[in-house]
């Protein structure tokens, strides 16, 4: 295993146990803190969630897995992480197939669904490969 993705929403000393026995093994952290199904902010609020990723950075993690779509979500964790971590990066899934089409944030899109249950994955593929470069080659003008 070189990668795992984490959604330690049992509690504070379960997530620093994954994080740390994944780390000391050298394996890449990723913690998710935040899922769009309906009423999962009745159960941990946004600040709650934001609160794990805060201190997954405090434990070293410097990739942090958010939804695509909710801007002002991210800026709360942005705020929190960035106090631990310099550089941190943002992995979105939720392109295409959840309706997300593009935003300001994210630094790696998951695509998934929309390629697999495409007619033609390998078009599919292109086209995100092309949608991508574009939005990169916007934001270094």
């Amino acid at each position: 295993v070189d990668h795992v993705i984490l959604f330690p929403f049992v509690g504070p000393e379960s997530l620093k146990r994954w994080i740390t026995e994944h780390l000391d093994r050298e394996i890449d952290v990723m913690v998710g803190g935040r899922m769009t199904h309906m009423g999962f902010e009745r159960m941990i609020s946004n600040l709650e969630s934001s609160n794990i990723y805060a201190q997954a950075a405090k434990l070293g993690v410097t990739k942090f897995v958010l939804p695509p779509t909710e801007e002002n979500y991210y800026e709360l964790v942005h705020d929190h992480v960035t106090k631990y971590c310099d550089d941190p990066i943002f992995l979105s899934p939720g392109f295409g197939a959840q309706g997300c089409n593009h935003n300001t944030y994210t630094d790696v899109p998951i695509i998934g669904r929309s390629v697999v249950h495409s007619e033609s994955p390998k078009d599919r593929v292109l086209y995100w490969a092309d949608k991508l470069l574009k939005r990169k080659e916007e934001g270094d003008s």
